[in-house]
């Protein structure tokens, strides 16, 4: 028996977003952008740095506190491109793990953003993980970010 198997490490929590966009463009675009690793970290608001080794990296992030204190969170992740987005298992300080998998698919004219994203940590720690990623503003930040990248890169196409 591990560690992790014992009470104060099991609880988990599994978020699932779906957003339909409509950006007039292909999912060869939207993967284009999901496919490169340093493009989706740098869609984040809270990261400031990018470290690789191989297939892993490392992200130092800037988390809200209290009002404009914060703290500095350093994880790491492994980042895998599939066929449709990409998968991510990240490891964070105190056992935290998070299992991410985003995809992109077309529906008429729509693309549709899969988000999957499981959390298993502490007990104590699971209030402010989830509240964190449940931010409204963080994570529309975020998906405004993916609809700017590509849409910019729709416009350099027509540009060329």
């Amino acid at each position: 028996m591990k560690v992790q198997d014992f009470w104060p490490f099991r609880p988990r929590y599994l978020s699932l977003h779906v957003q339909r966009l409509n950006l007039g463009c292909t999912q060869s675009k939207a993967l284009s952008i999901l496919h490169d690793p340093e493009q989706v970290f740098q869609l984040s608001p809270l990261v400031y740095k990018i470290g690789e080794d191989g297939s892993w990296y490392t992200l130092p992030e800037r988390l809200p506190l209290f009002g404009s204190r914060s703290t500095t969170n350093v994880y790491r992740c492994q980042y895998t491109k599939v066929e449709g987005g990409y998968n991510c298992d990240v490891h964070g300080s105190l056992g935290t793990r998070l299992n991410i998998r985003m995809h992109v698919r077309m529906e008429g004219k729509y693309i549709v953003v899969n988000e999957r994203v499981a959390v298993k940590a502490l007990f104590f720690l699971m209030p402010y993980i989830v509240s964190t990623m449940m931010d409204v503003d963080i994570h529309k930040m975020w998906i405004d970010s993916l609809v700017a990248r590509i849409m910019q890169s729709e416009i350099a196409q027509w540009g060329a």
